[in-house]
């Protein structure tokens, strides 16, 4: 089962939602229409689910959650929780209309095959 996750910005200036990420935590899978970049800075996360590809990040990792893709973080029980920090950039979906000509029918990814785990 996964949740819609509404992503509202209130700032006129910078409208983004930044999320600092300090602490290993599991993510249910969730979608949103908004824009996510994902930037791993410290530690790694065995397991960020974007649309069905599971990727294990390190350090400079950057992954792209495109609008409506169903996407989760997993850390298995079994491994060691070590200190992690990341960082999520959210644009809303409105602003993205606004300034992407053509967005609804746009897709971004950052391709790198070594991300990819065992798991796909």
């Amino acid at each position: 089962m996964y949740y819609h996750e509404s992503i509202d910005s209130k700032s006129k200036i910078f409208p983004v939602k930044i999320i600092l990420h300090d602490k290993a935590a599991n993510v249910p899978k969730h979608w949103h229409r908004s824009l996510e970049i994902s930037y791993t800075y410290q530690g790694s996360i065995p397991d960020f689910t974007i649309a069905g590809k599971h990727y294990s990040t390190r350090p400079g990792t950057i992954l792209v959650v495109n609008s409506n893709e169903i996407h989760s973080v997993f850390f298995p029980k079994t491994k060691k929780r070590q200190d992690s920090l990341a960082l999520s950039l959210i644009f809303p979906y409105p602003f993205l209309m606004k300034i992407v000509p053509n967005y609804r029918y746009r897709r971004y990814e950052i391709p790198d095959k070594e991300l990819l785990t065992a798991n796909n």
